[in-house]
């Protein structure tokens, strides 16, 4: 869980986490106990990313995080991304862009994994973001997205609902590594 002293101070902590043996509908096979005293401070972290953006940490308006990404909103009509990678030793900054926004503000409401990348939904648009890029899927506000990532056949499927339907929409890369033999 990342907890937000500031805007630009997030600091990780680390859950403990216990088998359950509850029988239920919903049945958890992993719940969150407690968290760890030892906290990591993610503030040179993002400064590293500020840097390659050429940007200063007080002009984010908010902040939103999902896994390993950090989706900052900034005062001056920006959107950046910082992905993260975790090795054994240290936390790093993997990439980091700045997008133009291309249509109103980029306010997240909500995120959703898939199979291929993330949903975005904001204000006024439903994006894919995955292989550090962005991809509208709708431009225009929608009530609800739903996707189905611990499904075996609909990861990469994302239902918007919205005032005028129901909107399904499969996922795929379009790059395709062949195997050699």
């Amino acid at each position: 869980m990342v907890n937000y002293s500031t805007a630009t101070s997030p600091a990780l902590l680390k859950g403990i986490h216990e088998r359950s043996n509850s029988r239920g509908l919903e049945e958890e096979k992993i719940v969150l106990t407690d968290f760890n005293t030892n906290k990591i401070i993610l503030d040179a972290i993002l400064d590293q990313a500020f840097l390659i953006n050429k940007k200063r940490p007080s002009t984010v308006r908010y902040v939103y995080n999902s896994n390993n990404s950090f989706f900052m909103y900034t005062d001056d009509g920006e959107f950046l991304t910082v992905s993260l990678r975790k090795t054994a030793e240290e936390i790093t900054v993997k990439s980091s862009h700045a997008y133009e926004i291309w249509n109103g503000k980029k306010r997240v409401l909500s995120m959703h994994p898939t199979g291929v990348g993330l949903i975005l939904e904001t204000d006024d648009q439903v994006l894919l973001f995955a292989d550090d890029e962005f991809y509208p899927i709708v431009n225009s506000e929608v009530l609800s997205v739903r996707t189905f990532i611990k499904s075996r056949r609909y990861k990469n499927v994302v239902a918007i609902a919205r005032e005028d339907g129901v909107l399904i929409t499969g996922l795929f890369q379009d790059h395709i590594e062949e195997s050699e033999g």
